[in-house]
């Protein structure tokens, strides 16, 4: 390859030799107490992309790299712009938009990297090792401060996703050991760590691929007939095994509260909502199935599948299966777009690595990447994606095409991209500061910050938490509480427009209707939320109660097709607050009675209809 940044300038010369790592890094970079670290992530990868655009300007517009794992991003940012006019709030598709932007980008400036470094592939390893050993001794030092309080996670903020970053570098650690014989005592304490970490971080479909991997290569050694590696990987089993069975008799604390038996997954709670979470999707898909309904939009969609009691506060932000979750969000043709970034790598794989000893060990780190796709939301994690990409390119590497030509349209397209992008991750950084609080107080039904602070909150980009609840409904809150009824329905209403299918909005919003005097208003919202959860009895009560006090007869005829008359705790609440209405017509009551007693007996409404009867004769 012919060097063409001048290797003279030592920042010249280091940062574009070492940008990849600098990406690597990005991806795990800690969520200094945010409620997570995922846009802080996205913020620091965007700044890196910044610093490179900046520096290497002059080369970058002069020089055109072909890059195919760009060009498959690219297709999928069409599919996702594709889908954004579906989506129901856009400012929240734009934000999940920003992040394939910010990794095209990143894969762009990856190849310019690699085009310009005759040793990348022996770099990329370093690179990829290093970052694994931050995480393994990021993560030790984590759980031994943090076991008696069992708030160990790693790096990130979740086990599961510290457990496949380490499984999806793993293999690479074990190419190195076997091309590199002088430092493997280094290499080896490692991998133990790396294996004893996601043995500690209990993630039950992580420690089966960790064993997984350790029997492929047996095998792949036994087929081989290496004997030093057949024995040097038996012992490494015999020990893991023994390590997980001593662990988990005397310290697990996660695995011990799961089902592990074939016969009871079905039952396990995480195996049910993973179940759910498909079965949301799948009608999802099926309601859209060409167009999806927006990148980003599946944590609100899916609240129209989920009970009230679910949706009330928090809900799942993802499918925990990108191909299903994708489909809904882009329809097909997102699918398509996504696994053509696998199919141009698995292509590769076998095309140029098949024959080549680390082939082996890149087809275990894909296989993970594939599983990992299939029961979580890689994609949607910062931590992951990026090492995915910075795989991708590596695969990719040798199939790079530099052209010298004018190549300032897309340079200025990648600057606006950075830029914005930037804007955006800078924008979510700062929110999560904001709703740590807003989120705290409201957990804890506490006021800690005043009117002022309150009116300094952005609340546009993002405009929905952490957990769904818009942010302009968590600060409707504390207008509630001073007594600030007429901005608290306004920002109330603005949390309904970015999230309309989650109840509090609504149950907000009546409280504040109702301390403003406003009844009907308040009744208007109580019968929506009573439709729309026709089961749910706190919502049939607080209905039934506002039309009963409002003497609405009329309301109460209205509505009662659509009661459940083999509900019985809904059917007597109905009747109980209808015999309340002042100058009752009793002859459609006792006729509604009837109506309801035909499909089964009740004693409460036989003993109502006889009281009313006597009433009547009386």
């Amino acid at each position: 390859m012919e060097i063409l940044i001048n290797k003279n300038i030592f920042f010249s010369k280091y940062f574009i030799k070492f940008y990849p790592l600098f990406v690597l890094i990005s991806s795990i970079v800690p969520n200094f107490f945010l409620i997570d670290s995922f846009s802080l992530r996205w913020m620091v990868l965007s700044l890196v992309n910044l610093v490179f655009l900046i520096y290497f300007f002059r080369y970058l517009i002069k020089n055109l790299i072909i890059n195919w794992i760009t060009i498959s991003l690219s297709i999928f940012l069409l599919a996702s712009l594709i889908s954004f006019v579906s989506a129901t709030n856009q400012v929240e598709s734009i934000i999940s938009i920003s992040k394939i932007c910010i990794l095209i980008v990143t894969s762009y400036f990856i190849g310019v990297s690699i085009i310009n470094n005759d040793n990348y592939k022996k770099d990329f390893l370093i690179f990829l090792i290093s970052c694994l050993s931050i995480e393994v001794f990021y993560f030790i030092i984590d759980y031994f401060l943090n076991y008696s309080l069992q708030t160990y996670t790693g790096i990130s903020t979740n086990r599961n996703i510290s457990s496949f970053s380490i499984l999806i570098k793993l293999p690479f650690l074990f190419y190195l050991s076997h091309i590199n014989k002088r430092k493997i005592s280094f290499l080896l304490f490692i991998e133990l760590i790396s294996a004893a970490s996601i043995i500690l971080l209990e993630s039950r479909s992580a420690i089966f691929l960790l064993f997984a991997f350790y029997l492929s290569i047996l095998i792949k050694n036994i087929i081989s007939k290496d004997l030093n590696s057949i024995k040097r990987y038996s012992l490494k089993s015999l020990a893991l095994i023994l390590f997980l069975g001593f662990y988990y008799q005397n310290f697990s604390i996660y695995l011990k509260n799961k089902q592990l038996s074939i016969s009871t997954i079905v039952i396990d709670e995480s195996f049910q909502n993973r179940a759910n979470y498909i079965d949301i999707s799948s009608e999802m898909i099926k309601n859209n199935p060409i167009n999806g309904f927006g990148l980003g939009m599946w944590k609100l969609e899916s609240l129209k599948y989920f009970n009230s009691k679910d949706k009330s506060l928090i809900v799942p932000y993802y499918a925990h299966n990108d191909f299903i979750q994708i489909i809904s969000e882009m329809g097909y043709f997102g699918l398509v777009s996504y696994l053509l970034l696998f199919l141009i790598v698995i292509r590769s794989l076998y095309k140029d690595y098949r024959r080549k000893e680390i082939g082996f060990y890149i087809t275990l780190s894909i296989l993970v990447m594939l599983v990992d796709s299939s029961i979580n939301f890689p994609f949607y994690r910062p931590q992951e994606i990026i090492s995915f990409i910075v795989i991708f390119c590596f695969v990719k590497g040798d199939d790079l095409i530099q052209k010298k030509i004018n190549n300032i349209p897309i340079i200025v397209i990648a600057s606006l991209l950075i830029v914005a992008s930037l804007f955006i991750s800078i924008k979510e950084t700062e929110s999560l500061v904001d709703q740590k609080i807003l989120l705290n107080d409201l957990y804890n039904e506490q006021y800690s910050l005043s009117l002022d602070e309150i009116k300094e909150i952005e609340y546009t980009i993002p405009n929905i938490a952490s957990n769904t609840l818009p942010i302009s409904s968590l600060l409707a809150r504390y207008y509630i509480n001073e007594g600030l009824y007429e901005p608290a329905i306004y920002h109330l209403e603005k949390g309904i427009k970015n999230n309309p299918f989650l109840d509090y909005n609504y149950e907000q919003k009546i409280i504040a209707h109702l301390l403003n005097n406003e009844f009907e208003s308040a009744k208007i919202i109580a019968k929506r939320l009573y439709l729309d959860n026709n089961n749910e009895l706190k919502y049939a009560d607080l209905y039934f109660q506002l039309i009963s006090y409002l003497n609405s007869e009329d309301d109460f005829i209205e509505i009662f097709p659509e009661i459940d008359n083999l509900n019985f705790d809904i059917i007597n609440l109905y009747f109980n607050y209808y015999s309340q209405i002042k100058n009752l017509d009793k002859k459609v009551f006792l006729r509604l009675i009837d109506s309801s007693l035909s499909n089964q007996s009740n004693k409460f409404l036989n003993d109502l209809k006889e009281k009313i009867s006597k009433e009547k004769l009386d």
